[in-house]
């Protein structure tokens, strides 16, 4: 099987013009069309299938713990993008963007997440109150 590489640029393209189209239309700018919002859900349902793919794969033999949690939650959160059948309009296109850009990280820097969820002391936490 031929790996292709991952085409960053792609994906930080499309999720920017989903944000982008989505953050306008919500702020009182035009609608956009139907089919122009059913596109970019389209690319960005199939980055993050790629990615989901390869985040499962390059963290399968993660074990228990922090990281293996940080991991799973984040393959059924795009599970659960990618599952859900009804159609909202442009309002579809908030939620995959942020979960593709943690699927990259984990994906491509995975020394971002090592110190992943750190154990605070008790009167850290609440000397932020």
């Amino acid at each position: 099987m031929d790996e292709k590489p991952i085409d960053h640029v792609t994906i930080r393209k499309t999720c920017a013009e989903a944000d982008a189209l989505a953050a306008d239309c919500l702020l009182g700018g035009a609608q956009p069309r139907p089919e122009q919002v059913e596109r970019l859900l389209t690319l960005l349902h199939g980055h993050l299938r790629l990615l989901m793919d390869e985040v499962r794969e390059q963290y399968a033999p993660v074990p228990p713990g922090r990281l293996r949690s940080l991991v799973d939650n984040m393959l059924t959160l795009g599970g659960q993008l990618l599952d859900d059948p009804v159609r909202r309009g442009v309002v579809d296109l908030l939620p995959p963007p942020p979960v593709i850009r943690l699927l990259v990280l984990l994906n491509d820097a995975p020394e971002v997440f090592s110190g992943v969820l750190p154990v605070l002391p008790d009167d850290s936490v609440t000397g932020l109150l």
